[in-house]
């Protein structure tokens, strides 16, 4: 089971995280902007307040969006380091 250790929101709804295996992964959040949790991080200033749930590692917004640390480990892409420094 994977946790994100750190999370950086960037332009056009992607966020950078670092995992607890020190990979650093691009996350699309596009896809899941839809429907009553999600559809609300459309909003830039909600999105860029996501932060990392300290006791299961997962990511979670104010408004109650959470999403699971394995699942957006399966569908980030690693990344470069240097490349989003």
């Amino acid at each position: 089971m994977r946790q994100i250790k750190k999370v950086v929101p960037r332009r056009n709804f992607f966020l950078v995280l670092e995992f607890d295996n020190g990979e650093v992964r691009l996350f699309d959040v596009k896809p899941y902007l839809r429907g009553t949790l999600f559809e609300p991080l459309k909003d830039e200033g909600l999105f860029r307040q996501v932060e990392v749930e300290k006791d299961f590692g997962g990511l979670v917004w104010p408004n109650g969006a959470d999403l699971c640390a394995d699942m957006v480990y399966m569908h980030a892409e690693p990344v470069d380091v240097g490349a989003v420094a």
